[in-house]
């Protein structure tokens, strides 16, 4: 990552801008999902004990919970309160993503391409304008993206272990934050396919080294990925290291994902509020034309795309 002056100075003032932008908004009580966060991080105490292989929930991954157990840690020793805490860490995760990590990734794309301080204050605040509302809360969002991000930047860096080290790891936190990113893993291993093509015929490329950095990116996945899957084994008897895999929560998101277009609520003084869901009439044909109406994995979902491709060929044209 290019941590130059321009960086710096860049993340310090989007850091300070989002998190006087968060704070403008007042004290927000954690519903929902956000609620669910951060009551998880209690789970890893019982009795008095700590340990990860407390966590129980068979539907959200550990680390996340693990943060923000930390945070209602920092919170508790500092008697602040827990959405000071949350908008502190937010507000570095947008300014770091902005700042640091976008334009690092749009380096390895565009190598050409100068991010100077202006560039990457100006994405900021396009962030800004876009998730200001979201740094009250502690959701998945912000750090599972800036998983992505650095794991996709560190693969760019292929010949140095330590690179693949981060690289492994992000991958393994993204997926253990939002199990949807579990397409972090063909993403890093074709970037890395396409790294060592390119450096076949360079000088002093050594083999021995390439392997170390394979291990060193296996090694990194791990780390992040026994846990949860020790955890998983030890309360709903599966080994799988991806988040909601007893509950079936991709059959969940694949089923809504197709029929639901977009969603959105409101949440008043009183809680709960209304609800508004826009639905898609030829996503909701599709599933009521199956026999059970829901869709089971990945690769269901995948057969459904090629075998009606007036969908794609329909959202294709409106891009256009």
């Amino acid at each position: 990552m290019y941590l130059r002056t321009p960086a710096v100075a860049a993340f310090g003032v989007a850091f300070a801008a989002a998190l006087t932008i968060a704070l403008l908004h007042g004290e927000k009580p954690f519903y929902y999902d956000a609620g669910h966060y951060w009551e998880l991080g209690d789970s890893f105490v019982v009795d008095g004990d700590f340990s990860l292989l407390n966590f129980d929930s068979p539907l959200r991954g550990y680390l996340l919970a693990l943060i923000y157990h930390g945070l209602a840690g920092v919170a508790d020793g500092l008697t602040w309160s827990p959405s000071s805490v949350v908008k502190i860490f937010n507000a570095a995760i947008v300014a770091a993503i902005s700042t640091v990590l976008a334009p690092s990734l749009a380096r390895l794309a565009w190598p050409e391409l100068t991010w100077g301080f202006w560039r990457r204050l100006g994405l900021a605040a396009l962030v800004l304008v876009f998730w200001r509302s979201y740094m009250s809360f502690p959701l998945s969002d912000f750090p599972a993206l800036a998983a992505v991000m650095l794991a996709l930047v560190a693969v760019g860096r292929a010949e140095a272990p330590g690179w693949m080290l981060v690289a492994g790891a992000s991958s393994a936190a993204a997926i253990n934050m939002r199990p949807a990113y579990i397409l972090v893993v063909p993403a890093v291993v074709g970037l890395l396919a396409i790294a060592w093509w390119k450096a076949r015929a360079a000088p002093r490329r050594s083999t021995a080294r390439g392997l170390l950095g394979v291990a060193a990116l296996l090694v990194g996945f791990a780390a992040i990925s026994l846990p949860q899957s020790l955890a998983t084994d030890r309360h709903h008897d599966s080994s799988s290291f991806v988040p909601g895999a007893v509950a079936d929560l991709s059959s969940l998101q694949f089923t809504a994902g197709l029929t639901l277009q977009r969603y959105e609520t409101f949440v008043g003084s009183d809680r709960p509020g209304g609800r508004m869901m826009y639905f898609d009439p030829t996503g909701q044909r599709i599933l009521q034309s199956r026999d059970d109406a829901v869709v089971d994995d990945a690769g269901e979902y995948a057969r459904i795309v090629v075998s009606h491709p007036i969908i794609w060929r329909a959202s294709s044209r409106g891009m256009s």
